[in-house]
């Protein structure tokens, strides 16, 4: 019984809330998008853990008690969610609109535009394989700390308890981690599952991440080329980059099809691209609360995964923005970028500060 209750939990987790908090933000593009709208839902959910769980790190909150306060916390934000898709009539709002074209044209675009897709997702494929019957024996970095952290907190009834190197009881909480909230995140999915850390971060999330990888790198494509078929081909020039690509620590090789599940490495290859999709099209159109709170809840998603995340939320979007100012004049783009340093502004000065 316990397996079938932690199938269930972890198909909740997974795919079920991330779609359904996630649907909240559908209409914050132009065209709906269901890869959009799930791996929005994954940022809100890592956003919800940073505020809740990072505070508690630091005042000691047990999970017996830190745990199903974000259980219910999620499903209250999934309420919404699915309410609006039986008031939108329906799951098909999650696929795109279709497009208003001639059958001749139709027929000769649908053609190329399989030859590529399949060809991509042959390559994808080969990556999911290797993800799946593959595991990092070295150069795994801080892999030993994620895993580790999530499955001590578990353990321990309490997270960062235990020294990661020595096993040892630790009196006070290393900042640089009790900060970033995605070793709650994983040690949730743990504790709620049944599932040890390690096969959720190696096999469930390596996977998942390497999918949302390559649907944040599709939803860019569909930004820049007008035709699907240029998408596709962009995707498959893009698969053979990362395949026979330079693989060193420091590349973004290693990050997509090595450790994908650490903190750094969501940022490079989920969030780096995501912001490139969303955030131009924001400061081009109408500015809304709804956009406002969905910069937020990326940079506070961007800050549960590491500290680095405050640099990446101030350089990327500070360019775009600055760039666009420069182009437009227009201050739409100030607002937008101060809402993104909210989060991580409050936490590097949290860090600095050693209080």
């Amino acid at each position: 019984m316990s397996i079938v209750l932690g199938a269930i939990a972890t198909v909740f987790i997974v795919a079920i809330c991330p779609m359904l908090i996630g649907y909240l933000f559908r209409d914050v593009m132009p065209k709906r998008n269901p890869v959009f709208i799930y791996i929005a839902g994954f940022m809100t959910i890592l956003a919800i853990f940073e505020v809740i769980c990072a505070p508690m790190n630091f005042l000691r909150v047990p999970i017996k008690i830190e745990f199903p306060i974000m259980t219910v916390l999620l499903l209250a934000l999934c309420i919404p969610g699915a309410y609006r898709i039986f008031k939108d009539k329906g799951i098909r709002e999650f696929l795109p609109a279709r497009e208003e074209i001639d059958e001749s044209e139709k027929k000769r675009k649908s053609v190329w535009e399989i030859v590529y897709l399949v060809g991509f997702l042959l390559l994808l494929g080969i990556q999911v394989f290797c993800t799946l019957y593959y595991d990092m024996g070295f150069w795994t970095s801080d892999d030993g700390v994620y895993v580790t952290i999530s499955e001590a907190g578990v353990h321990d009834g309490y997270m960062h308890m235990t020294n990661v190197v020595t096993g040892d009881y630790v009196g006070t909480i290393d900042r640089q981690r009790g900060v970033t909230a995605i070793y709650n995140y994983f040690a949730y999915c743990r504790y709620t599952t049944g599932i040890p850390a390690a096969i959720i971060e190696h096999t469930i999330y390596a996977v998942l991440l390497l999918l949302m990888a390559y649907g944040a790198c599709y939803l860019l494509a569909r930004s820049l080329f007008e035709k699907k078929e240029d998408s596709y081909i962009f995707l498959i020039i893009l698969s053979l980059c990362y395949l026979f690509g330079k693989y060193t620590h420091y590349s973004v090789t290693f990050r997509l099809l090595g450790p994908i599940w650490q903190g750094k490495a969501i940022l490079a290859v989920v969030v780096l691209p995501f912001i490139f999709y969303y955030f131009p099209t924001f400061i081009r159109e109408k500015m809304t609360q709804k956009r406002v709170l969905f910069i937020i809840a990326v940079s506070a998603a961007a800050m549960s995964m590491t500290l680095g995340g405050a640099f990446t939320m101030a350089l990327v979007p500070g360019l775009i923005a600055f760039l666009y100012f420069l182009q437009e004049r227009k201050l739409r783009t100030i607002p937008y970028f101060l809402s993104g340093m909210i989060v991580p502004a409050i936490v590097s000065l949290y860090y600095l500060s050693g209080v």
